[in-house]
Formats: structure tokens, sequence, C-alpha cells
């Protein structure tokens, strides 16, 4: 499993909200149909099977579902990468709603391949995960995020022109 989350297209996968959507509900429902994917999303069966046909084939080719003869599965890639998005969800139910309301905040802000990097780390597929930059206020709150994901962090002042710029 450690190199589950190797492959770019893992990304892609997340960053995409019907992708998601198909997974989770893949792994509710444990199997299904085109045509239970496509009311399950609210899609139109006339107009809207190329939009489903393409994020399918999308999930087949980065192996996240397999395609069997009677429907669509999710790999055990797949339940990985759903069990993030789980991950993710619980760390926002978990707090009341306005604490909830910043870390989604905050996790919305950052590209979905950090979040999905922080996650891994969680879940001791990857060793260590580098966040470019996060704003000055929410630095605490995004300290927040990594206690609750059991992460330890180092920080690294950034230089310009020589001199310190995050100084406090």
């Amino acid at each position: 499993m450690s190199n589950v989350l190797s492959s770019r297209n893992s990304f892609k996968v997340l960053s995409n909200e019907m992708r998601r959507q198909i997974m989770q509900y893949l792994k509710r429902e444990g199997a299904s149909t085109f045509t239970q994917i496509m009311s399950f999303l609210g899609l139109d069966p006339l107009w809207q099977c190329g939009t489903i046909t393409y994020h399918l084939n999308f999930l087949i080719d980065s192996g996240i579902i397999r395609k069997y003869k009677d429907g669509y599965i999710l790999t055990s890639k797949g339940k990985l990468l759903t069990h993030m998005i789980e991950q993710i969800e619980r760390i926002e139910t978990k707090n009341n709603s306005n604490e909830s309301g910043t870390i989604k905040k905050i996790l919305e802000r950052l590209n979905p391949r950090f979040v999905c990097w922080l996650l891994a780390v969680a879940k001791e597929v990857k060793p260590v995960a580098t966040i470019p930059s996060i704003d000055k206020d929410e630095w605490t709150d995004f300290l927040n995020i990594l206690h609750k994901l059991n992460l330890c962090w180092s920080y690294k002042g950034v230089y310009w022109n020589g001199y310190e710029l995050s100084g406090e």
C-alpha cells in the first residue's frame, strides 16, 4: 500500500467533487450500476451520459473503481482514498460548528494535493508532506488540524533579500 498515493491521478481524482461523490456512493452501496450512479448524482440520462462516462472511465483508469459485468465497485486503492475523504469529514464533525467551519475553510484553501499528502502521512502511507504556505491568520487553526491528525510539524522561516519574513 505504500505506493497507493504515488500517482498524480490520485490527486486529480480527489480534486473533483463528482468523482468523490461516486467513490463515497460506491463505498456505501458496495456495488452499483451506471443508471444507479446517474440517479444518485441527479444527472439527466438523456443529456449527461457523457459526463458520467468520462468520470467513471477516469476512475477506472486511475485504479479507483473496477467495472464488472453488472456495474462498478471500489478497488482497494479506491477504498483507501474514500477513507481519507471520510477522515477529513470526521475532523469537521468532531468540532463545534465555528471551529469546523474554520477547519473546512483552511482545507478548502489548500491545494487538494496538499490535503492528500497530509492524510497520507497520517495514514503512514507517505513519510513526510511539505505544505508550502499557510496564511499567518490561519496558522493556529492549521496546527489544530495537524494535532487532530496526530502529526508532528517543523517550521522553517522564509527569507527574502536577506530578511526573515516570519520572525514571530
